[in-house]
């Protein structure tokens, strides 16, 4: 058999696997969180503040982009305009807030490639958007904001008129009936032109000149037809050739200045549209293409962030799961051993010191004239068995103490876990909150197609009826129904507009949220280095709890000394008991081996005394006179006593190292 462990190095043995486990877990757990750290510090101070960043550089483009085509619409009250000439200011300012703060944000060599390229692309389209606002402000100062509408208008009146007049020249010849034409306050141009008003003073004195030939041209009709009325047929053609002539022509000239000014400033709206979809938006697709590559290229690399910091976070959970139930398995293994590898041995010396008492007792009645003096020394013995027995007790309540904090260190540990998984699922919100940006944005992208669409249509819409309009001359009545067309989509293209801002806020707002996820996430694995920091206090815990079971033990084997003493003192007391001493003496020597056992146990080496106590034995066996037995048994008792005592402060007992309750010791 190889050499027995003792009861001090299995404990100390055990408790320091526990320590290192315990240790083990920590550092790995503040090692994960580093980790975890770095990669919430790159989300949350790189890419989250890149990707809102750009994303508000995006919302600020499509905000002017929405306000351009806003103003490419004709017919668009002033204040309307002026607002969209506000909008235009201020989402270039928010888009230049964007781009200085996205300039001081870390990037790679990739993105500071696409940056440079957007940058370049960003300032051609400025360029154009200054030449499309320069032409919008021109066609503010033309004062006409609906050429179309009025263009058609005038048309119709144009028409109005050459019918007057041919209804007049059918009605001279022809005898046709002719109602109304009288009165130039019911006719539409005369109700139109007492109540139009707009900014182009040229425009307006047009209308201000067309009052007299319109009036002169309905009191011509009116004169007409009171000639008729007397059979004067020959004044009244007189009177149709000569004055309703040349008022139709005087009012159809005023009419074609005013259709050659709503012209002028029909030709400017069409230039700004053609501008919108020509160079402005060719711009835009250039500088926006480096900003769909700077929005995939941090959208990858804060999902690949956030894909490795999952991995860490589910690695540490397994692990600290696993640690966690291996180290409550292994302490539960630990004292079991522990526990029987020291109540077995006390259990055998317990009955074999029950044995040689019960012997001792019934050769009691034979060392009676020694009694007195082994009583005394009985009563020592209690007394030291008494301080014994506390210091036991002490040493009980010490080894309890120090499982109730493994129990609680394992405790913290599942807390730690349970924190991991907190941060797991912040982390899931994060990667929830990134995909709901990415559709937001699918979303933007689909609306702002419709507005191009819309816009496209319109201005197809505008054109064609303002090119119908006036090949339809008379019939152009009809084309007031494209007019309304096209009132119907610029709404549509105005809806569209505010629907992108909303997505465009939700979007940015989702950003926040996704921040304030990963801040929770943060939070959480500070949680575990607090708890990894309370584990390393239980485990000091139980280092001091160590250090006070060795002073106990220290008194243990003072308490011993004294009974070894005192055990010299009983030995001298057997020389009256001669004739019993050779009983005892047998039964000391099975005792001695009994204490031998414990001895190895602890570490002690009693072999050589053992050896003396049955040389000695035999001795007395062999000379078995009366008076000089019990001087061989005081002399043996003195070999086997007094030699231990001087090395008992060195030596390190099973008492010192297992704590035995009161109990234990009865059948004793």
């Amino acid at each position: 058999m190889g050499r027995k462990r003792t009861l001090g190095f299995k404990l100390i043995a055990g408790f320091s696997v526990v320590a290192v486990v315990t240790l083990a877990l920590g550092a790995f757990g503040y090692f994960q969180s580093a980790k975890g750290e770095r990669a919430i510090r790159e989300i949350g101070q790189e890419r989250l503040p890149s990707l809102d960043s750009l994303l508000f550089i995006s919302s600020s483009a499509e905000s002017i982009n929405a306000s351009l085509r806003i103003l490419a619409i004709p017919g668009l009250a002033q204040d309307v305009r002026k607002e969209q000439y506000t909008s235009l200011k201020s989402g270039m300012e928010k888009a230049d807030q964007g781009i200085s703060k996205y300039e001081g944000l870390p990037k790679t060599a990739e993105e500071k490639a696409a940056w440079t390229e957007f940058k370049a692309a960003w300032l051609i389209w400025i360029k154009e958007i200054e030449k499309a606002i320069e032409l919008g402000h021109l066609f503010d100062k033309s004062g006409i904001t609906d050429p179309v509408d009025i263009k058609l208008t005038l048309e119709i009146f144009k028409g109005e008129i050459n019918g007057l007049v041919l209804q007049v020249k059918e009605f001279l010849q022809e005898s046709k009936e002719l109602k109304g034409g009288e009165s130039a306050s019911e006719c539409p141009l005369g109700k139109w032109s007492s109540s139009y008003k707009n900014d182009n003073d040229q425009f307006m004195k047009h209308v201000q000149s067309l009052a007299e030939p319109h009036k002169k041209l309905h009191g011509t009709v009116a004169g007409i037809k009171k000639l008729v009325s007397e059979q004067a047929f020959l004044d009244a053609n007189m009177l149709f050739e000569k004055d309703l002539l040349q008022a139709s022509e005087s009012c159809l000239s005023v009419l074609n200045s005013m259709t050659n000014a709503a012209e002028d400033s029909l030709k400017l709206i069409v230039k700004l549209q053609e501008n919108i979809t020509g160079p402005v938006k060719k711009a835009q697709a250039s500088a926006f293409q480096p900003m769909g590559r700077l929005l995939t290229m941090n959208r990858a690399a804060a999902s690949q962030t956030t894909a490795a910091f999952e991995r860490q976070a589910r690695i540490m959970k397994i692990v600290s799961g696993a640690v966690a139930i291996g180290g409550a398995l292994l302490a539960l293994a630990l004292g079991l051993i522990v526990t029987r590898s020291v109540t077995r041995p006390i259990k055998r010396v317990i009955d074999g010191l029950g044995q040689g008492a019960e012997e001792v007792q019934s050769a009691a009645g034979q060392v009676a004239s020694a009694g007195q003096s082994l009583a005394e020394g009985t009563s020592e013995q209690a007394s030291a068995l008494e301080e014994t027995s506390s210091s036991l007790e002490e040493m009980s309540s010490m080894t309890k103490r120090n499982a109730e904090s493994a129990l609680e260190a394992n405790k913290l540990m599942a807390g730690a876990n349970e924190v991991v998984g907190k941060a797991d699922q912040s982390m899931d919100m994060l990667t929830k909150s990134m995909l709901e940006i990415s559709k937001a944005g699918e979303e933007t992208s689909k609306i702002i197609k419709t507005i191009d669409e819309i816009a496209f249509q319109t201005n197809l819409l505008a054109l064609n009826a303002a090119v119908e309009a006036a090949r339809a001359g008379e019939a152009g009545a009809g084309f007031a129904v494209v007019a309304d067309e096209v009132r119907n989509l610029a709404m549509r293209a105005a809806e569209a507009a505010r629907i992108t801002s909303g997505l465009i806020e939700g979007t940015v707002a989702k950003v926040k949220e996704g921040a304030g996820h990963v801040e929770g996430a943060n939070k959480a694995f500070k949680q575990v280095a607090k708890a990894a920091a309370k584990v390393a206090d239980f485990v000091a815990q139980i280092s001091e709890g160590s250090s006070e079971q060795a002073q106990g033990i220290e008194q243990i084997n003072k308490a011993v000394s004294e009974l070894d003493k005192v055990t010299q003192q009983n030995a001298a007391g057997a020389e009256l008991a001669a004739s019993a001493a050779q009983q005892m003496s047998s039964q000391a020597v099975e005792l001695e081996s009994l204490v031998q056992e414990l001895a190895q146990m602890v570490g002690a080496d009693r072999t050589k005394e053992a050896i003396g106590t049955k040389g000695l034995q035999e001795s007395i066996n062999q000379r078995a006179v009366p008076g000089s037995k019990a001087l061989a048994l005081a002399r043996i008792g003195k070999a086997v006593h007094t030699a231990p005592a001087s090395s008992a402060a060195n030596e390190v007992r099973p008492e010192q190292v297992i704590p035995l309750d009161e109990d234990e010791f009865k059948n004793f």
